[in-house]
């Protein structure tokens, strides 16, 4: 999501969510504010040095929509969501941990299920973003018995996005794609041009198939340093391939081990 949203030329603010631990009275201890672990080049933005009153999001995405409610943390109170949906215009929650979908006749996982369907942050959600056809008809069938949502305003509030790793759980052949990194140096232009190229003929097959770009190691720092005017071209074409939701960029020295659990190579 958030590669789509830098490709369609949006601004992003990324901000790590301050939360505390609780102990077995509910009580909140330590405030905890990480900030380690996010992807290379995304910036981090502190939410106290944000003018929240003045900013008018278009579009802020949560993934926790406990609110107080869970037992083992709690986010920072600002950033409940019936406080947070006040700075924007859409509030968008996605799940962000994998749930398995319980069989209709398995009572007490779906009884579990709703724990985190009817967490505060789903029912206050403009959207919903779930991992598969499943889970979403799994929180319309919950939501829906709540009375609180038509069956139109459920199919308009929950959407679908799968990743990579959702794809190939679900079977689907993964075919790698590499360039070649000398390519990339020696002819810039004409590798660029057949990126393109590529990218259209995958995103035919993109739900039947997932797709892995594989780089060596370090590849956009060196085409930065070596080829700098193509760099930008290069991201751009890393964004697309993101966006249509075809598969993966990945930068690696383990090329061997990626290639031995891959269906085919391009």
């Amino acid at each position: 999501l958030y590669s789509r949203k830098k490709s369609e030329g949006g601004e992003v603010y990324v901000v790590p969510v301050p939360y505390y631990e609780k102990d077995i009275n509910g009580r909140t201890g330590k405030e905890h504010f990480e900030t380690e672990g996010y992807p290379d080049g995304v910036k981090l933005y502190d939410y106290r040095k944000i003018d929240w009153e003045h900013m008018d999001f278009d579009e802020i995405v949560i993934q926790d929509a406990y609110d107080i409610y869970k037992s083992a943390i709690c986010v920072h109170p600002f950033f409940f969501s019936s406080n947070i949906k006040k700075y924007t215009k859409k509030l968008i929650y996605i799940q962000s941990f994998d749930a398995e979908v319980p069989e209709e006749n398995d009572e007490k996982s779906y009884f579990n299920s709703k724990d985190y369907i009817l967490s505060p942050g789903v029912i206050i959600s403009d959207e919903i973003i779930v991992r598969s056809t499943e889970a979403a008809n799994l929180y319309k069938n919950i939501l829906g018995k709540t009375e609180m949502f038509s069956e139109a305003e459920l199919e308009k509030k929950i959407s679908v996005i799968e990743d990579s790793e959702d794809k190939i759980r679900k079977g689907q052949r993964t075919l790698l794609f590499y360039p070649g990194i000398a390519s990339l140096y020696e002819k810039p232009e004409k590798t660029c041009e057949k990126i393109r190229e590529v990218t259209v003929i995958f995103s035919k097959s993109a739900d039947k198939m997932n797709f892995i770009w594989l780089a060596e190691d370090k590849t956009e720092e060196n085409i930065k340093n070596i080829c700098a005017d193509k760099y930008e071209v290069y991201k751009e074409l890393i964004l697309d391939f993101e966006r249509k939701a075809l598969g993966k960029y990945i930068e690696t020295s383990k090329i061997k081990e990626i290639v031995e659990n891959t269906d085919s190579f391009y």
